[in-house]
């Protein structure tokens, strides 16, 4: 469970942006710039964009999330497996073992 918080954790940060992406980002709707028509314009543009941004990280994120959940799944079900394999091999061993011993043992 710790290994899909943390994939979350790290899918859902995003970069920190440069001082020259953060300027160009600005410089782009500059309103001293270009009117107020075009800045509207750029400005919804730069939102749209930042939208698609967004729902493109976010569906990663979760595809993330998934891919982690699965392997975890994955991974429970090879360990069970391990763990019932060991414990029969075990009683195995023991039953062996201890028919040698049994005969000489006081009721």
């Amino acid at each position: 469970m710790r290994l899909v918080l943390l994939a979350a954790t790290f899918a859902l940060t995003p970069p920190s942006p440069s001082r020259k992406t953060r300027g160009l980002r600005q410089s782009v709707c500059d309103r001293s710039k270009i009117g107020a028509r075009d800045l509207a314009e750029c400005l919804r543009a730069a939102s749209d964009k930042s939208d698609k941004e967004l729902v493109a990280t976010i569906e990663a994120a979760i595809k993330s999330v998934r891919d982690a959940a699965e392997a975890v799944v994955v991974a429970e079900g090879a360990l069970e497996t391990l763990v019932n394999d060991a414990e029969t091999q075990w009683i195995g061993w023991r039953d062996s073992e201890c028919q040698d011993v049994a005969p000489f043992e006081p009721a």
